[in-house]
């Protein structure tokens, strides 16, 4: 098959385990004799690209405060769309995560016969549309700057020129989705709650790379080391992780915490984990780290004996927990969203509430205390990937599910419907 890859992001430029499950997918797919074709954005390259497979052409909504230049950017992607339809010819279109993508990206994809498959881990494509109405509206609206009408006028023209199907811009309307991969039955249960009910679904679980996510054999140290990993955001839990940690450590605890994430523009978090980090008692103790390319997570995890991951973001199947799990780790963990899929309290992690510090700390004693414990709940956890969690299984599964798209969309072709 021929195999589209449309996501707003992709490795090594990466902010999270959207484009992460997006490039495994693509490399299982490609391995097994696939053509595959990847149309992302041009984030963290600094200008567009297009080398070995990968066409680093799309703008995002955020990559200018101008008017026009945004115009010029959403005419430009719904060409490149157009271009690459056309050129590559795919049986079977993959959308993972458009999320700050221009409508036009969206419309493109979905205007067309080709069968799309979209991948949903969370609620963006419900977002996207609500907001494809607003940039409509702003389409054809009145300008209320001098040149933004003219500009509107003159592009519109160009994209009608350059035969984009029913000329350019198209009203968005409701967005029929015929084929969707879910990462957990909890995001397709919301899905449905939010309007969004494909007539073909299914449920995969994300894949994780056994061969580099693995217990990395180092023995225990006296010390526990213990991890956070996830954005530097509130609602991901890391001051309620180190505020756990900062307990423990002024009681004496042989314990030591690293917290490795991407800083978000509101650096209110981070400043507050920097600011707490000065205490004496915490000093040596606890390190804050950025988040390293994918390639070296590994090394990461191995490194330590124990995730904290209280989050209260409703996660779509958390990709931190998967590989620490896969590492060996000992998990500590809210089952927030598609994580109660895969958390079995006293089996392979000890459950805790979101954000829930004194959770957080009841369950680090314990881990303090008992050794075993530690290593029995690392080994439950790498049984458990190993079970549900390979790439190859997800791959498999997704594999069939882009012939039956393929398949029913060459029907839907031959039929003339």
């Amino acid at each position: 098959m021929r195999i589209l890859v449309v996501n707003n992001r992709f490795p090594p430029f990466i902010t999270g385990g959207y484009e992460l499950s997006a490039a495994l997918t693509a490399d299982g797919l490609a391995r097994r004799g696939h053509r595959v074709q990847v149309l992302v954005s041009s984030f963290g390259v600094g200008g567009t690209t297009s080398d070995a497979g990968v066409k680093r052409v799309l703008h995002r909504v955020v990559d200018s405060p101008h008017p026009i230049e945004l115009l010029t950017f959403a005419w430009s992607d719904a060409l490149a769309v157009h271009e690459v339809l056309s050129t590559f010819q795919p049986d079977v279109i993959s959308a993972w995560n458009l999320e700050g993508l221009f409508p036009e990206v969206l419309k493109g994809l979905v205007g067309q016969p080709r069968p799309v498959v979209f991948h949903l881990h969370d609620l963006w494509l419900a977002a996207l549309t609500r907001w494809s109405t607003h940039w409509d509206e702003f389409w054809r609206g009145p300008a209320h700057a001098p040149l933004v009408g003219p500009a509107k006028r003159v592009l519109a023209s160009l994209g009608r020129a350059a035969g984009l199907a029913g000329g350019w811009p198209s009203r968005p309307g409701a967005v029929a989705i015929e084929n969707a991969v879910f990462c957990s039955e909890y995001q397709r249960r919301v899905h449905h709650e939010a309007g969004v009910r494909p007539r073909h679904s299914r449920v995969v679980l994300s894949g994780t790379d056994l061969q580099r996510f693995r217990p990395g054999g180092r023995p225990f140290q006296s010390t526990l080391r213990a991890l956070f990993v996830g954005r530097l955001v509130p609602e991901k839990g890391p001051l309620e992780a180190l505020r756990a940690v900062a307990t423990l450590l002024r009681e004496g605890a042989d314990l030591e915490l690293t917290q490795a994430g991407a800083e978000p523009p509101d650096r209110s978090t981070v400043d507050a984990i920097d600011n707490a980090s000065r205490d004496p008692a915490l000093r040596g103790r606890v390190r804050r780290s950025a988040l390293v390319q994918n390639e070296r997570m590994a090394e990461i995890y191995q490194a330590h004996d124990v995730l904290l991951f209280p989050t209260a973001h409703i996660e779509g199947l958390p990709r931190a927990v998967m590989e620490a799990m896969a590492c060996g780790l000992a998990v500590v963990a809210a089952p927030s969203g598609g994580g109660s899929e895969i958390l079995q309290h006293n089996v392979n992690c000890l459950v805790v509430g979101s954000r829930d510090a004194a959770g957080v700390e009841a369950a680090l004693r314990l881990l303090l205390a008992d050794r075993d414990l530690v290593r029995r709940l690392g080994r439950g956890a790498r049984t458990h990937v190993e079970t549900h969690h390979s790439v190859d299984a997800a791959v498999d599964a997704i594999e069939a599910f882009y012939r039956e798209a393929a398949a029913r969309g060459q029907r839907r072709v031959a039929e003339g419907s």
